[in-house]
């Protein structure tokens, strides 16, 4: 089943600062407005028209996630 949500201020997160890196999911705002992650099975490249599952939101935890395309580690830390 293919879910399409609005999601409030998303924001892609990448594997690293570069703007070529891979993308590993999205950010967006809850309803008392901080950040969760939307965190994809397999990461991306930059086409965001492609299909993805989102295998977990991430809410109020911080925890490292290994890029499934290069292996870099990112830590991803809630506002």
């Amino acid at each position: 089943m293919i879910r399409r949500l609005m999601l409030r201020d998303p924001k892609v997160w990448r594997c690293s600062s570069n703007e070529g890196a891979h993308i590993l999911g999205l950010t967006v705002k809850n309803g008392s407005g901080k950040r969760e992650l939307l965190l994809y099975r397999n990461a991306i490249g930059d086409d965001v028209g492609e299909e993805v599952d989102v295998i977990a939101v991430v809410v109020g935890l911080v925890m490292d996630v290994r890029c499934s395309v290069c292996g870099k580690v990112r830590t991803w830390r809630p506002d």
